[in-house]
């Protein structure tokens, strides 16, 4: 008896589960004519058939959905992707694409003046637009029948996340409150500590508009924000101590481990896990993951096709010592959906 249930369970067990498909859709957010925002949506859907690879390139790995496909009905877990300096709406779409497959609706932007082939003054002086931009495409999705999701999407208002990548973690942060201290991150930069952001802040002109040092300062919070992560996040001694401590939103920080004397973790996710309360945050870092391993995957051949372009690029398919990319994102996918669901999404 038991040698017949095993023979009829056996197929079962070695057979592969089913892939969920999942459906993609671009979009314009056009509420302000100065400052228009590209987003990408993936998101559950009933179809099995159509699909595409999205955002792959010769030397970049996509991921599989299916254009325009119907979206799942309902109110469903909305995340958010915030993008790294010079970055776009597709860095992440490995994660925003693993997080819809467990049913939420994702969607990345492209910050306008700190994007790729817009990364520069004078639209990333105003770096006080990225958390803006964040409020805008939380209003968009909330409100009904403005085009902007699929027809018959639904976000659930009570179960908002924002994910962020470097600058992004950085947006993410900055959303949950805490405040951009100018006369500290200045004084910081004349110091050694932290390199990369100090430049980047000099190329953007950060701070140095006549609007800036008030823009800086002022209170960013999302209160609609119920989660965020920050993924090897930068700029972040920015922030003053004081406001660290009363950030209140749960947050997951997942720092790269490899050795970065450009941006040292200690210096960078250390300083937030210093000053942020030790019970509305967790911080997993990341073996082998250099601060490129959140992007996409490199194809064979893909690093020197990236140096042909930009030698200076070809560090994104770097990843650090004992890294693989392919299971660096399947832990990250692993530790993500694991801080949502229980954030209660």
């Amino acid at each position: 008896m038991k040698r017949t249930l095993l023979a009829l369970l056996l197929p079962l067990l070695i057979a592969p589960l089913a892939r969920a498909e999942i459906g993609t859709r671009d979009a314009i957010l056009t509420d302000r004519a100065d400052r228009p925002l590209t987003l990408r949506f993936f998101y559950p859907t009933t179809a099995r058939e159509g699909a595409v690879m999205i955002g792959d390139n010769p030397a970049l790995t996509g991921v599989r959905a299916i254009p325009g496909a119907p979206i799942v009905p309902g109110p469903a877990p909305f995340v958010i992707f915030s993008h790294g300096s010079g970055g776009n709406l597709t860095n992440q779409a490995w994660l925003a694409a693993a997080l819809a497959e467990r049913g939420m609706i994702a969607v990345s932007l492209n910050h306008p003046g700190t994007t790729t082939r817009d990364n520069g003054p004078p639209g990333s002086a105003a770096l006080w637009e990225r958390p803006a931009d964040i409020r805008r495409v939380i209003d968009a999705v909330l409100q009904a029948g403005n085009g902007i999701l699929p027809p018959g999407g639904q976000v659930a208002a009570d179960r908002i996340a924002l994910i962020g990548h470097s600058l992004g973690g950085f947006t993410a942060l900055w959303s949950l409150g805490a405040r951009f201290d100018l006369a500290r991150f200045e004084a910081d930069c004349r110091t050694p500590a932290s390199p990369a952001p100090c430049r980047i802040a000099k190329l953007y002109h950060l701070g140095k508009t006549a609007e800036a040092p008030a823009r800086l300062a002022a209170d960013q919070r999302e209160p609609r924000l119920r989660a965020a992560v920050a993924l090897d996040p930068g700029l972040a001694r920015a922030f003053s101590p004081g406001s660290l401590m009363r950030v209140e939103t749960p947050l997951l920080l997942i720092p790269a481990t490899a050795p970065n004397p450009e941006m040292p973790p200690a210096a960078e996710t250390g300083y937030l896990a210093a000053h942020l309360p030790p019970a509305n945050h967790r911080v997993e870092p990341l073996a082998g993951a250099a601060h490129f391993s959140f992007l996409p995957e490199c194809k064979p051949g893909g690093a020197a096709l990236i140096a042909a372009d930009d030698p200076d690029d070809a560090i994104i398919c770097r990843d650090g010592p004992g890294g693989d990319r392919a299971d660096l994102h399947r832990r990250t996918i692993g530790l993500v959906a694991d801080f949502l669901e229980k954030s209660g999404f």
